[in-house]
């Protein structure tokens, strides 16, 4: 979870209320406009956040990214929007 030196996404779990040591997360984007989920990374654990992803690397590009982390033992997930400007 080194700062990249290219433009990149941080995605966090800390500002949700779904933070367990046990629990496995799936992260997931799209972009803003599209319905499409692109799914990033499984089987991440607490430890493996905050995420910092790079731009150049994701599938897609956009001015507007959605996430979604889901936790998977318990079937909840939840979402925000990070703007590139």
């Amino acid at each position: 979870n080194i700062l990249p030196e290219e433009p990149y996404l941080k995605i966090d779990i800390e500002d949700t209320n779904m933070i367990g040591p046990n629990f496995i997360y799936t992260v997931e984007l799209k972009n803003c406009n599209n319905e499409d989920w692109y799914v990033i990374e499984v089987g991440l654990n607490y430890n493996d956040f905050p995420r910092y992803l790079i731009i150049s690397e994701l599938p897609f590009n956009a001015n507007c990214y959605q996430y979604k982390i889901t936790v998977d033992d318990i079937n909840t997930f939840c979402e925000g929007i990070i703007n590139i400007n």
